[in-house]
């Protein structure tokens, strides 16, 4: 028995994922391997399977797998994003705006409190315990209150890249810490701060359940085109 990260009780704690794994499909390969390369260490290595610790009691379990399952279904699924790619703006609407954020938000909430040095660029400080308290009482705040956006990589077909992934990390732009991760082609942005001024992540969620992404060719992309020597790097040796 040990104590729920979100809930405080005592309880048998489950296997956690932090990332959610379906995240991580569609990097694998046919042997269900990805190559993982470490920002700041000049290593890289393979996994088989995404991050884990036991964090959580069945109950909160069930919460967090609620907004995975929804994020699955509105993205891959049954997509609510657009196919094609076919300007540099994407508009999507239909969104349940609680979950949909409130999944983002976990993510970097389970980052920080994971304990796993991979995670260690995500310290949320004094708003870990605000974030706690909103994904308990299933409360997202207004959209500029941790705001999120996105910016939508688009493959050579003109589809979202999905078969890219960054885990969550972070930097400060402004006196605002900004936390960024890439998964379903999308680079995600949040801000985490506890002043409005000059926040440099616009709101592009909305609480009428619309998003606007824009959107960038793949190999446009700085952090992805470092990305790609890296794995240049790794073959061409392999």
């Amino acid at each position: 028995m040990d104590q729920c990260k979100l809930c405080r009780q005592e309880a048998t704690l489950r296997k956690s994922h932090i990332v959610p794994e379906f995240v991580f499909k569609p990097v694998y390969d046919a042997d269900h391997s990805a190559v993982m390369f470490e920002a700041k260490k000049p290593r890289h290595g393979y996994r088989r399977k995404g991050f884990w610790n036991h964090l959580f009691c069945d109950a909160c379990e069930a919460r967090f797998q609620r907004l995975e399952d929804y994020f699955a279904d509105i993205w891959f699924s049954r997509p609510l994003r657009p196919q094609y790619l076919d300007g540099p703006i994407v508009r999507i609407s239909g969104l349940d705006y609680n979950k949909f954020k409130l999944f983002h938000l976990s993510i970097l909430w389970r980052a920080d409190v994971s304990g796993l040095e991979v995670f260690a660029d995500v310290s949320l400080g004094s708003h870990s315990e605000k974030l706690r308290r909103r994904i308990l009482e299933d409360d997202p705040g207004a959209p500029d209150i941790y705001p999120i956006t996105g910016l939508a990589l688009k493959n050579t077909d003109g589809r979202f890249k999905d078969d890219l992934m960054l885990l969550p990390g972070g930097s400060t732009i402004g006196g605002h810490h900004v936390y960024m991760m890439l998964f379903g082609g999308v680079f995600w942005a949040c801000a985490v701060s506890s002043h409005r001024q000059a926040c440099p992540v616009p709101p592009n969620l909305q609480d009428d359940g619309s998003m606007t992404l824009f959107a960038q060719e793949w190999t446009a992309n700085s952090a992805v085109r470092n990305l790609a020597k890296q794995l240049q790097a790794h073959f061409k040796k392999s």
